[in-house]
C-alpha cells in the first residue's frame, strides 16, 4: 500500500488476523466479539518511550535504572526438567494508547532478559535467525492497519547492534506478518496492497470493481533490497475460494487470501500459509509460479480425518513427509452453550505424490483454550513443540514428544498478547556498561542493577566508598531479573557494580555513581 493510505474508519478485533468470517462459528457470542473489539483495537499514532502513564494494573515492569522502560511482565506457570533449555522470544502488544512496543527476550524461568523500545505502533515476530552465518535477532515494526501492517524488518547481532533494515520491493509495503532469512542471504516476506477486482463472484457478492487487498509473497535480497521473486496471489487463486465474506462497506478492501507465513519446502521451494482459504499453496521458487493447494475449497489433495486446519497460520515441512501448522480451528468465540472449539498444534503426514494428509499428531493446551487469530508453532530439538495461542490469549506452552506440558509461561495481563513466540539458544553481551542505581536512607543503600540483554550474568557484586578511587565489595545480589537489586547496611556514598558469570568472572563493570537519597 503507498505510504500515504490512512487506517481503515472501523477497528477490528483481530489486528492481525483477517477480516472475520462468520461462517465458521455458527451464533457466535457477540458479547465476546464486543469485548475483543475492545481490547484489540489498533492504536492510533506512534508509541512513545516514555512511560505509560496507565500503568495502574503492576503488569509493566518500572525499573530505577531504566525509567522510560515499561515492558508487561509475564510468568512462569510450569516448568519440568525435561523442557528446552533456552530463552523465548516475543513482542507483548496491547492494543491501548501509548502502550509502549518492543522486542523481548525472556529466560526460562519467565523473566526479562532484554527489551528495546520501539517507537513504532507495533513490533511483531521477533525472533532468532542466522545472517550471513551469524546469529542475530530480528523482529518487524511498523504501522497496524486492518489486520495487516506496513513497516520493515530490523536485524540487530549479539551485541544488539544494528545490521539491516529490510524493506519490500516494487512499491509495496512489507506486511508484519512474515520475515525470514533465508540461508542464502535473502529475506521471505509478505505485503499487502490494495487494488481493484471483480468480486461478483466472491463470498456474500460484491462490484466488478470492487476493492481488494493483493496479498504478495517476495524474496528480497538484504544487501541490495532487489526482488528476486514475487508471487501475486490474485493470478493463481480466485475469490470464491475465500471463507471471508465481501464487506458491506466498499471502503473496507476485501482481503479474501490473509497470506500468514512463508516458508522454504525440502525441495527448495515455497510453501504459503492463506488464512481466510484455509489453505497452503507450494510455490515454485524461481518462478513464483503457483504448484499446489492443500486444504480449503479447492484442495488437491485428499485430506483425512482431523489433517483440515482453519484460519491457520505458520506453515513447515519439517521432512520428506511430515508437516506442522498452527491450526486456529475459529475466527470467533463460539456461543454460550455452544460446542466448545479449541486451537491446536498439528503434525501432518503429507504424501506428494499420492496427494493425501492425514493426522499425525495434535497438540492442544490443558484446558479449552481458543485463540482465534495469530499464533504460531515451532519444532525444538527432541521433538518438542512450542506454541504460542495468539490472539486473545496470554501463554506460551513447550510440549514433548507425548504431548505432555514441560515448559508454560504467561504474559500476566488480559489485555495483552504476542503474534508469535520463539524459543531458542541465545547467547549475548551488550556494547555498554551495566547500569546501577543507589539510593541511600537510614544507614542503609539500596542498589539497582541492570545490564539489559546480557546472557550470562548470573550474580552482582557491589561495591562502595566514599572514593571513587577507594571501593570495597559490600555485598553481592543473584541475577533475578532484567533489573536486580539489594539493600545494605553501609555509610557508603560511592557504588558501582560488577557483573559475573557463574565461574565468578567479571563480564562488565559499571560506572561509579553516588548514592542519592
Amino acid at each position: 500500500m503507498p505510504p500515504h493510505c490512512q487506517p481503515e474508519a472501523r477497528p477490528t478485533p483481530d489486528p492481525v488476523g483477517a477480516r472475520r468470517s462468520r461462517r465458521r462459528v455458527a451464533g457466535a457470542s457477540i458479547a465476546g466479539l464486543a469485548a475483543a473489539a475492545l481490547l484489540l483495537a489498533p492504536a492510533s499514532g506512534a508509541a512513545p518511550k516514555a512511560k505509560a502513564a496507565f500503568n495502574v494494573d503492576a503488569t509493566l515492569y518500572s525499573f530505577k535504572t531504566l525509567p522510560t522502560y515499561t515492558p508487561a511482565t509475564s510468568r512462569l506457570v510450569t516448568k519440568k526438567s525435561t523442557a528446552f533449555d533456552g530463552k523465548v522470544f516475543l513482542a507483548a502488544k496491547r492494543n491501548v494508547p501509548n502502550w509502549q512496543v518492543g522486542p523481548m527476550i525472556l529466560n526460562d524461568d519467565a523473566k526479562l532478559v532484554w527489551y528495546k523500545p520501539i517507537d513504532a505502533e507495533m513490533v511483531t515476530d521477533v525472533r532468532p535467525q542466522t545472517y550471513k552465518g551469524k546469529p542475530v535477532i530480528t523482529w518487524w515494526q511498523g504501522k497496524n492497519f486492518r489486520g495487516y501492517g506496513e513497516g520493515q524488518g530490523e536485524i540487530y547481532d549479539v551485541n544488539y547492534q544494528h545490521v539491516a533494515t529490510v524493506k519490500a520491493g516494487k512499491g509495496r509495503m512489507m506486511d508484519l506478518h512474515e520475515f525470514h532469512i533465508t540461508p542464502q542471504g535473502t529475506a521471505l516476506i509478505i505485503a499487502y496492497q490494495k487494488g481493484k477486482g471483480d468480486l461478483s463472484k466472491a463470498p456474500g457478492g460484491g462490484p466488478k470493481d470492487g476493492l481488494i487487498q493483493n496479498n504478495y509473497v517476495q524474496e528480497v535480497d538484504i544487501d541490495t533490497g532487489k526482488v528476486l521473486m514475487e508471487w501475486n496471489g490474485a493470478k493463481d487463486i480466485p475469490y470464491s475460494e475465500s471463507f471471508n465474506t465481501v464487506p458491506k462497506d466498499g471502503t473496507i478492501p476485501y482481503d479474501w487470501m490473509h497470506m500468514n507465513s512463508v516458508n522454504i519446502t525440502e525441495d527448495g521451494n515455497l510453501v504459503v500459509s492463506a488464512r481466510a482459504t484455509h489453505t497452503y499453496y507450494k510455490i515454485n521458487r524461481k518462478t513464483g509460479k503457483l504448484i499446489w493447494k492443500m486444504g480449503g475449497k479447492n484442495s488437491d489433495f485428499k485430506m483425512g480425518k482431523g489433517a483440515g486446519t482453519f484460519f491457520q497460520h505458520d506453515v513447515h515441512q519439517l521432512s520428506p513427509n511430515f508437516w506442522s501448522a498452527y491450526d486456529n480451528a475459529a475466527d470467533a468465540v463460539p456461543a454460550a452453550g455452544a460446542k466448545p472449539i479449541v486451537s491446536r498444534g498439528v503434525i501432518l503426514k503429507v504424501d506428494e505424490k499420492k496427494k493425501t494428509v492425514t493426522l499425525k499428531k495434535a497438540f492442544k493446551y490443558p484446558k479449552p483454550l481458543l485463540g482465534v487469530s495469530q499464533g504460531n508453532m515451532q519444532t525444538l530439538p527432541g521433538a518438542h513443540e512450542f506454541i504460542g495461542w495468539g490472539g486473545d490469549k496470554q501463554f506460551m506452552t513447550e510440549f514433548d514428544s507425548k504431548g505432555r506440558v514441560v515448559w508454560n509461561a504467561k504474559l500476566n495481563s488480559v489485555l495483552t498478547d504476542t503474534y508469535r513466540a520463539y524459543k531458542a539458544k541465545w547467547h549475548a553481551t551488550p556494547t555498554n556498561k551495566p547500569l546501577v542505581d543507589a539510593q541511600a536512607a537510614a544507614g542503609k543503600v539500596t542498589v539497582s542493577m541492570s545490564w539489559n540483554g546480557a546472557t550470562e550474568v548470573a550474580k552482582w557484586r557491589v561495591l562502595g566508598g566514599t572514593s571513587a578511587d577507594d571501593l570495597s565489595e559490600i555485598g553481592n545480589v543473584s541475577w533475578n531479573d532484567l533489573e536486580s537489586a539489594g539493600t545494605f547496611a553501609t555509610t557508603a556514598t560511592k557504588i558501582k557494580v560488577e557483573a559475573l558469570d557463574a565461574k565468578g568472572k567479571v563480564l562488565g563493570t559499571s560506572d561509579v555513581v553516588d548514592a542519592h537519597a
